[in-house]
């Protein structure tokens, strides 16, 4: 019963602790936790990166999301008027990433310190690379294919 006492006292005093950290993260098959500045994101396709953040507890307010890359700025900025538990966007990434690239996104909601994570983006894949990609394989099958009919016949 003590133990049940000293855990649930341990839990109040934390909770307020875990509400109102903030924490940014990457949406790539489930939630990648930026902060390491050796992360590789891939964004999508059509070029996108889908980014969130988990917002503190009972949060109003200006929120600005920053992503620094190549030089430039791309800012995202909302008016949260409700509280939430967390908030996901999204950034076109700019042409010109040929390999992996650094990056910092700066998460700031009014009234809280600035938090920056560093990490670095890869470039996205042309369609049309695919499109020589696959030609590419279905000529080796049919040279191979090719080649095992003739040793067939001369056997």
């Amino acid at each position: 019963m003590k133990a049940i006492k000293i855990c649930a006292v341990v839990l109040v005093l934390a909770c307020p602790l875990l509400a109102d950290s903030i924490s940014a993260y990457a949406v790539q098959g489930g939630r990648v936790y930026l902060g390491d500045p050796n992360l590789v994101l891939h964004p999508t396709f059509d070029s996108y990166l889908e980014l969130g953040s988990t917002i503190p507890s009972g949060f109003e307010g200006q929120i600005a999301f920053t992503l620094s890359v190549l030089g430039q700025n791309y800012v995202k900025e909302y008016d949260l008027t409700f509280p939430a538990l967390l908030i996901v966007f999204t950034f076109k990434i700019p042409t010109g990433i040929t390999g992996p690239t650094p990056a910092n996104l700066t998460v700031n909601f009014a009234g809280f310190p600035e938090h920056d994570y560093r990490f670095q983006l890869t470039a996205v894949p042309e369609p049309s690379a695919f499109v020589l990609f696959g030609t590419g394989l279905a000529l080796v099958y049919a040279t191979a294919s090719a080649i095992g009919k003739r040793k067939k016949k001369h056997c």
